[in-house]
C-alpha cells in the first residue's frame, strides 16, 4: 500500500520530467546555429547538389551514347540472323533506357531557382515590419512571428521555396506569401505572386 500511495505521489513528477525532455528534444540543432555556420552548410549543401548534378548529367549522356551504339549492334545482329543476339541486346537497351529515366535528380537548393538571389541575403537572418517577420532557415525552413492580431507574439512553423520569378513563396499551415529581397538591405512582403502589389516593406532585423 505505501508503495502504491508513493507510486501516484511521483508518477505526476516522471511526467512533467518527460514532457520537458519531449519539448527541449524538439528543438531541432539548426535552430540554435550561428548564422556564419549556418550559411557555411548552406553552401555545402549547394556545392553538393551542384556536383551531383552534373555528374548525373554525364552518366545520362554516357548512358544515351551507349545505347545509340547498342542499337546500332541490334540492328547488325538482326540482319544476321542471330536473333538470340538481337533480344538480349534489346533487353539491354530497354534496361539502360528505363534505369536513365528513373535516376533521381539531385534536389536543386531552394535559392538556386533564381540565380540573382543571393542566399546569403536571407538565410540564416530575419526579414520583418510592425506586422509580420520571417526567420529564414537552410534547407527550406523558418519560422514565422505575427506581431500584431490575437495570434501576437506566436512562432509557427514555415516552410520556403525559391520560384522562377525570385519570389520567396512562404508557406505556414497553408497561409502563402511572398517575400522579395532585392538586397542584403532591401526587401518587401506581398500576398500574391506580384512583386509590385501592394507590397510592404520588410527590414533586417538581425
Amino acid at each position: 500500500m505505501i508503495f502504491d500511495v508513493r507510486l501516484r505521489m511521483k508518477t505526476p513528477h516522471i511526467f512533467i520530467t518527460l514532457l520537458i525532455s519531449a519539448h527541449v528534444s524538439s528543438i531541432t540543432a539548426q535552430d540554435a546555429l550561428p548564422s556564419d555556420s549556418a550559411d557555411l552548410i548552406v553552401k555545402l549543401e549547394s556545392f553538393e547538389n551542384q556536383e551531383l548534378a552534373k555528374a548525373q548529367k554525364a552518366i545520362a549522356e554516357k548512358k544515351a551514347a551507349v545505347v545509340e551504339v547498342l542499337e546500332s549492334h541490334m540492328a547488325r545482329e538482326t540482319r544476321g540472323g542471330n536473333l538470340d543476339s538481337a533480344l538480349a541486346l534489346k533487353e539491354k537497351i530497354s534496361e539502360l533506357s528505363a534505369k536513365d529515366s528513373t535516376v533521381e535528380k539531385a534536389p536543386s537548393p531552394p535559392s538556386s531557382a533564381n540565380p540573382s538571389i543571393n542566399e546569403e541575403w536571407f538565410i540564416g537572418k530575419t526579414w520583418g515590419n510592425d506586422i509580420v517577420a520571417f526567420k529564414f532557415h537552410p534547407g527550406g525552413t523558418g519560422i514565422k512571428l505575427l506581431l500584431v492580431g490575437p495570434q501576437k507574439g506566436h512562432e509557427f512553423k514555415m516552410k520556403w521555396r525559391i520560384q522562377e520569378s525570385g519570389a520567396i513563396e512562404v508557406d505556414h499551415n497553408g497561409a502563402i506569401s511572398y517575400v522579395w529581397v532585392n538586397s542584403s538591405r532591401r526587401a518587401k512582403h506581398t500576398q500574391t505572386p506580384k512583386e509590385d502589389d501592394r507590397p510592404t516593406e520588410l527590414k533586417l532585423q538581425d
